[in-house]
């Protein structure tokens, strides 16, 4: 697990970070069985068991974002996931130490943005690294990269590691032009730091002061305060207009109709999807859409094939609200789904969960560990199975949000895999 203050990976039995002292948190799963039936599969070898107890349910927390989530919710019906937030606090609370000097912000700044690019080369392999309101965001930690995470970083002052720098990951045409350095990327590593009425902006090699009008202007580009997060249901006509967009415009050669939504949020400016053709369910696709009046545009396709989506979005869209996108993975998850599920569903007929009036499946999608069936009777089940043996327990469940709730719940992993279920 990654310790929240200071973003280092930390042993899951660990009782505290052994970096900064944080007491790491304990997990545990709970599971209260109000009914087991155990059968043999014939074709799987495995066990089954069902359970009709509902999981305690969070109706406004979007537990598919990376992002920190804010504590404060509307009064919504549970259609909105997620407040905006600001990825950096207002310049205001900015100041530079009694007694600096401006020799001193500069050298901070150097010394910050020098450590900073170190740090990215150092973990960028293995620690996804985003641009999250022009900040430099790394995405396990779910924080921005701060003098904190750099204390240890080879050449690095540990005097500055308290100091109120800001790491800024942005297009390098948005900085005073005599401080890129060559090869700089888009976007790249700089910092700024307060000092009176200016900040100082640097990268490892020269530094350039900008007044603090200045500073905010360039924030402001990159302001991920995109209106708060909510999920598109199937009766609002932004839900058709979307589906329209992809059938007609995905690449290549559009989408096949109809679709299966997995996944389908958007905040005032973009919307995100993950969705599959009924008839292909296999085909998992991923995309960013930005709304355009009446219209929608894609933007980003076929994010199912990208390692690191964040940092892949982030650097086309600069003031994306990175909480919009789902955590998970399709890159790596979709290599562990299943097609062939004729054995478990002989088993939970055999079973008696399901009756002749159930007839087949409408929706069914599945892993090594989870699969989501949806009935046209609206029963809808979720299988799981722990891996500790050969034995797949059923829920019966009764929407969306208690699939996930329930998914969140028991998963082997700290990503669930979502996206097997239908958001309808």
């Amino acid at each position: 697990m990654i310790c929240k203050k200071c973003g280092i990976a930390v042993a899951d039995n660990a009782a505290k970070c052994p970096k900064c002292g944080r007491r790491m948190p304990r997990f545990t799963h709970r599971s209260t069985w109000v009914a087991v039936l155990a059968l043999l599969m014939v074709c799987a070898g495995a066990a089954l068991r069902v359970a009709t107890d509902n999981p305690a349910q969070s109706e406004t927390e979007n537990p598919m974002s990376t992002a920190p989530q804010t504590s404060e919710q509307p009064d919504s019906g549970g259609d909105v996931l997620a407040l905006p937030t600001s990825a950096l606090p207002p310049l205001s609370e900015y100041t530079s130490k009694p007694g600096a000097s401006k020799t001193i912000a500069e050298n901070i700044v150097f010394g910050t943005a020098a450590a900073a690019r170190v740090y990215y080369e150092k973990y960028h392999d293995t620690n996804e690294f985003a641009a999250y309101g022009g900040m430099f965001y790394e995405v396990p930690a779910r924080a921005n990269v701060t003098t904190m995470m750099l204390y240890g970083t080879p050449g690095f002052d540990s005097s500055f590691a308290t100091e109120n720098v800001i790491i800024l990951y942005v297009d390098p045409a948005d900085v005073p032009s005599g401080i890129v350095e060559v090869g700089d990327a888009t976007p790249s590593i700089y910092a700024a730091y307060p000092y009176e009425d200016e900040f100082v902006i640097a990268s490892s090699v020269d530094c350039a002061w900008v007044s603090r009008d200045e500073m905010a202007g360039l924030l402001l580009k990159y302001s991920a305060d995109n209106g708060p997060i909510y999920r598109i249901s199937r009766g609002d006509a932004l839900y058709y207009t979307t589906l329209s967009a992809l059938i007609n415009n995905a690449n290549p050669n559009g989408f096949g109709a109809p679709l299966d939504v997995r996944y389908m949020c958007a905040d005032d400016k973009y919307i995100s999807v993950v969705a599959s053709p009924t008839q292909n369910p296999l085909d998992i696709r991923e995309f960013l859409l930005k709304k355009n009046g009446d219209e929608v545009d894609i933007i980003i396709d076929n994010i199912e094939n990208s390692w690191q989506k964040y940092a892949d979005i982030t650097a086309i869209v600069p003031d994306f609200n990175i909480s919009l996108i789902p955590e998970y993975s399709l890159a790596r998850d979709l290599k562990d789904v299943k097609s062939d599920f004729l054995a478990i569903l002989d088993s939970i007929r055999g079973s008696g969960i399901l009756s002749e009036q159930d007839g087949e499946p409408e929706f069914i999608s599945g892993n090594s560990e989870f699969v989501f069936i949806e009935f046209a009777t609206d029963k809808n089940l979720l299988l799981h199975n722990d891996g500790s043996q050969l034995e797949w327990k059923v829920y019966l469940v009764k929407t969306y949000d208690e699939a996930i709730t329930r998914m969140k719940e028991i998963a082997r992993v700290s990503v669930p895999p979502y996206f097997l279920i239908r958001q309808g």
